[in-house]
């Protein structure tokens, strides 16, 4: 039997999906997580062989999760169950040390598919993301593009990020997270440093782009 933990921020589809590949006679669906902190700690729980890895999870994002559940166990088989077919998205996900990449719109007999390929060791990729790894792949094995992204900032400048794209002020930002503002100007130099970034109108573009903030 693979041993199945779905990821997935509505319950409603969670529970769907979950039901679907239950009805498989080799899929066993061991645990039901809604966020990255319980993906993680039910990761730990079960030791799933597949995980189902929906990305918008909030501030500990599907990106995030997959590399800590990876770090504690390399042998689990993660795969991208997302909306998104952004080419930094899909690789950083890959980056992670995901096996595979799913956008939402496919049919459960791919899903299926996917969860059975990844099981046995191999890569499983849907045709509408396949060009971003080809892209990838064209800059030589093991390169990343020289362009950094908004998946390369760490998990709390991601967070700030978020915040500053959805227009609140540093004083406001400083005491959600509870940093000092001083810190949170920091980040935000960094950022626009990292990312290549003359304004913070850019850099709030491209957190709209990676859809980092949804319009």
């Amino acid at each position: 039997m693979i041993r199945v933990l779905v990821v997935e921020n509505h319950r409603t589809v969670s529970n769907a999906l979950a039901r679907s590949l239950a009805s498989e006679p080799d899929l066993l669906v061991v645990a039901e997580a809604a966020d990255g902190d319980e993906a993680v700690a039910l990761a730990r729980q079960h030791r799933p062989d597949v995980i189902l890895m929906d990305l918008t999870l909030g501030d500990f994002n599907g990106v995030d999760a997959t590399r800590e559940i990876r770090a504690e166990n390399p042998e689990v088989n993660v795969i991208a169950l997302t909306h998104h077919r952004l080419d930094e998205l899909v690789i950083a996900m890959f980056d992670a040390g995901a096996a595979g990449y799913l956008v939402k719109d496919r049919p459960l007999a791919e899903v299926v598919l996917a969860v059975r390929t990844v099981a046995a060791g191999q890569i499983y990729v849907c045709p509408q993301v396949a060009g971003a790894l080809v892209r990838f792949g064209l800059g030589g094995p093991g390169e990343h593009p020289a362009q950094a992204t908004v998946w390369d900032l760490s998990q709390r400048q991601r967070q700030v990020l978020q915040l500053i794209a959805n227009g609140h002020a540093p004083k406001v930002i400083a005491a959600k997270l509870g940093l000092s503002l001083s810190t949170v100007e920091t980040y935000r130099r960094h950022m626009m440093a990292k990312l290549h970034k003359g304004s913070l109108a850019e850099l709030i573009k491209e957190a709209i782009r990676a859809k980092l903030v949804e319009l």
